[in-house]
């Protein structure tokens, strides 16, 4: 069918893709009406899948047989393929997650003996996490080669990702992981108030200056993305404080992050090594997924290895700063270092401990800077369909350029409230709430130094932007900025 699809649309001169498309939803239809069931099961058979997957069995010689994916991302040393790992089989079954796309966990029966188990994904373009994980792979060769971050043990947690094709791939499965989402947000029993509803009625609140008692007489609209555009400056400090705290005490329990790795750990002492593993993670994938522009870094997108301590980021949709300047909702954070992590830190200093080794990581990136954009070179050679459109949107050909160049200027000591703003500039410059966007960001007196003076001041600056309540309290309630 997919072949015939293709033959059509190449015959009539229309569009590949849509074609594709139309008939991957006919494939859908009769999927469906084929087997009703599989909708909503957790696990299937494979051979429902594909019989040759479920028969499979690995032929003779290297160069015809399957290998593991994953294998080639070392970027220290070259391929040993004597070494290689081929797969000898499948599992009889797939797990099915329940999320929109429905990602299947396929396993593979190395020649090693071991199990190997990826995430299959449909109807996602997963080359950008590819390329991110490619970036983040330069960095932590940087951060191995400097002594301070070295010692330390600054990396970022990477795993492999295979892109198939333009709407499918592979991603390597880490086991022992969970969602902060799934660790943090258990509402307390006695809380009376959904912490997701009370927020968006505060930002509504800020937004229209509907007070509490008149809110209580009078009908109130659902928020809408306008909303939290036009709340922007218009709460103080201490009401910023005020509300994230409250929607906290209403979520989770106190320093829930920090029992969780102590339960983990079993032991005082395995505890401290574990909250040294959970520090320098966030620091370094903080730092690091700032210089790529990484965004969305919503509760579900970052996992916790609870055999380790170790924060591992997921899901680079969002990459370069697109989530700042293309995402109704900006994000006017650098990366999250919110209450609920860093309580974690109790009773020791969290901005002081995690100021200290972010400092490292970024001095160590600095170093390798013709590196890093070496590899960030691949953007602009070969940039993403997304991109492109992007760049068509934005009416300029220099879209990308930019986007790449604000990434070096990182390197380069910008000031990251300044950064912040050119990125909304483009969509926000002549919006009614643009003049309180900027005065959050940068302040209301004399322009800011578009440069910092040395890495502590850069580092400094981010984490203010970083802890910044006003900036939190404003950010959109799915990204549960009070967790």
């Amino acid at each position: 069918m997919l072949t015939s699809a293709i033959a059509t649309a190449r015959r009539e001169k229309t569009s590949v893709n849509a074609a594709l498309k139309h008939a991957e939803a006919q494939i859908v239809a009769v999927w469906v009406k084929e087997f009703p069931g599989l909708n909503n099961a957790s696990r299937i058979r494979l051979s429902d899948f594909s019989s040759w997957f479920a028969s499979y069995a690995s032929f003779a010689g290297v160069s015809t047989a399957l290998e593991i994916p994953g294998q080639y991302d070392n970027i220290n040393a070259p391929p040993d393929m004597e070494r290689h790992v081929t797969i000898m089989g499948f599992a009889p079954e797939v797990q099915v997650f329940e999320s929109k796309q429905r990602p299947k966990k396929i396993t593979m029966r190395g020649s090693d003996g071991r199990d190997y188990q990826f995430i299959v994904k449909g109807g996602e373009d997963l080359r950008q996490d590819e390329r991110i994980q490619r970036l983040f792979r330069a960095m932590n060769g940087l951060l191995a080669s400097n002594t301070e971050s070295r010692g330390r043990g600054l990396e970022v947690r990477t795993f492999h990702v295979s892109p198939l094709s333009n709407r499918t791939g592979l991603i390597e499965f880490l086991r022992k992981t969970s969602p902060l989402l799934r660790l943090l947000n258990k509402p307390v029993e006695e809380a009376n108030v959904t912490a997701f509803v009370e927020h968006q009625r505060w930002i509504k609140e800020r937004a229209t200056g509907l007070g509490k008692r008149k809110r209580e007489s009078a009908h109130v609209d659902a928020t809408t993305h306008s909303d939290y555009l036009s709340a922007i400056g218009k709460a103080s400090k201490d009401d910023s404080v005020a509300i994230l705290t409250r929607l906290k005490s209403a979520t989770t329990s106190p320093d829930a992050l920090r029992k969780i790795l102590f339960t983990a750990a079993g032991s005082a002492e395995a505890f401290v090594m574990m909250r040294q593993s959970f520090a320098t993670s966030l620091a370094s994938s903080s730092i690091c997924g700032y210089v790529a522009g990484v965004g969305d870094r919503h509760l579900d997108n970052i996992l916790l290895d609870i055999s380790t301590g170790e924060l591992v980021h997921i899901d680079f949709g969002y990459a370069f700063g697109t989530a700042t300047h293309a995402l109704p909702i900006p994000e006017l954070v650098p990366f999250r270092a919110t209450p609920a992590l860093l309580d974690v830190f109790s009773p020791l200093n969290a901005r002081t401990w995690l100021e200290t080794d972010m400092c490292r990581t970024m001095k160590a990136l600095q170093d390798g800077s013709t590196l890093l954009k070496g590899v960030m070179d691949i953007f602009l050679r070969d940039p993403l369909i997304d991109w492109e459109r992007e760049s068509v949107s934005a009416g300029t050909q220099s879209h990308i350029q930019n986007r790449i160049t604000r990434a070096w200027g990182k390197l380069e000591l910008d000031n990251p409230a300044v950064v912040v703003v050119d990125e909304c500039e483009s969509k926000h410059k002549n919006s009614a709430h643009w003049t309180d966007l900027r005065k959050t960001l940068v302040g209301a007196n004399a322009p800011p130094a578009k440069k910092c003076t040395d890495v502590e001041h850069q580092i400094r600056a981010l984490l203010d932007l970083a802890t910044n309540p006003e900036l939190l309290a404003v950010a959109w309630s799915g990204w549960r900025p009070w967790l």
